[in-house]
């Protein structure tokens, strides 16, 4: 087979980061098992973004965007409350992880990549040596950030740290 084009999309944010790279591995086994000789694409992973020029205006910048998207995400997935699927196992711990989520917690475990050019690079390197081969799907506009917060992060993002990365 050729051309595959499958990939995995965990949501890293909300995912213990131990059992995460678990399963990616073992995604990446059953792929290499069921289409030897095809190349295992990157994992894709759910990444939020936000760069400015320093480590504090891009925290500051994203703090509140942060909480807003948190809590509507908590309220959406309260729905799941006392719910289970045989599809989603485990979904239901979701909003379990959703109550201990704060910027505080994205930034100390890398749940995001948030800081200056610098400490971004930084972020993405760490997840790229501890989940291997992954390739980030990023939030740029999330919560109530501006478009021109938004768009001054990808510029930099694009300009200082895609370079940056191999």
């Amino acid at each position: 087979v050729t051309g595959v084009q499958t990939c995995a999309l965990p949501i890293s944010y909300l995912s213990r980061f131990d059992d995460l790279r678990v399963k990616i591995d073992h995604y990446r086994e059953v792929f290499r098992d069921t289409h030897p000789g095809v190349p295992v694409p990157p994992v894709q992973m759910s990444m939020h973004l936000h760069v400015a020029d320093t480590d504090e205006r891009a925290v500051a910048e994203a703090t509140e965007p942060m909480a807003l998207y948190i809590q509507v995400f908590r309220e959406s997935a309260a729905a799941w409350a006392g719910r289970s699927s045989k599809d989603y196992l485990g979904y239901e711990q979701v909003i379990g992880e959703l109550d201990t989520m704060t910027i505080d917690r994205v930034l100390r475990e890398d749940r995001g990549f948030i800081g200056s050019p610098a400490t971004v690079l930084q972020q993405v390197r760490k997840n790229l040596d501890y989940f291997g081969d992954m390739e980030p799907s990023l939030s740029i506009l999330w919560g109530n950030m501006s478009y021109e917060a938004s768009e001054h992060s990808l510029r930099l993002f694009a300009e200082e740290v895609m370079p940056k990365i191999r």
